[in-house]
């Protein structure tokens, strides 16, 4: 589907707000998504992790190009509410990108839009890796 999810032990599901272009040549297996610079505010590519439950550190993933957004939204839901992130797309691409430590209760979801950007967003690929279980 042009971007990946991964989440040991977990079913992840992806799913769109409006039409994500679907484009080869590079990203994570050599596929990702795109806004395709249209519709600014309307297309959000949200990655579902039902089954997450415990401590994570979450990562994101973006092919390298010079010309993507510089301020791509980027939303995490977890236990204590939503963070908020804006992710340079021009900058570490083609490497999975830390963006913090989350405990999760009520699984996870991480939700890249394109809300007030100039230049194309893309959502290539999440990772969480467990860092230990939630309490009780």
């Amino acid at each position: 589907a042009g971007a990946s999810a991964a989440c040991a032990g977990t079913t992840a599901g992806v799913s769109t707000v409006g039409d994500w272009g679907q484009y080869t040549g590079s990203g994570l297996d050599s596929t990702y998504s795109s806004d395709e610079n249209v519709f600014k505010g309307n297309k959000f590519f949200v990655y579902s992790f039902p089954e997450a439950f415990g401590v994570y550190t979450v990562y994101e993933y973006h092919p390298a190009s010079g010309t993507y957004a510089t301020n791509a939204a980027l939303n995490i839901t977890h236990s204590s509410g939503t963070s908020q992130f804006v992710v340079d797309q021009t900058a570490d691409g083609s490497a999975w990108n830390q963006l913090g430590t989350f405990c999760f209760t009520a699984g996870a979801t991480i939700t890249i839009g394109n809300e007030g950007t100039t230049a194309t967003v893309v959502a290539d690929g999440v990772r969480l890796v467990r860092t230990s279980p939630a309490s009780e």
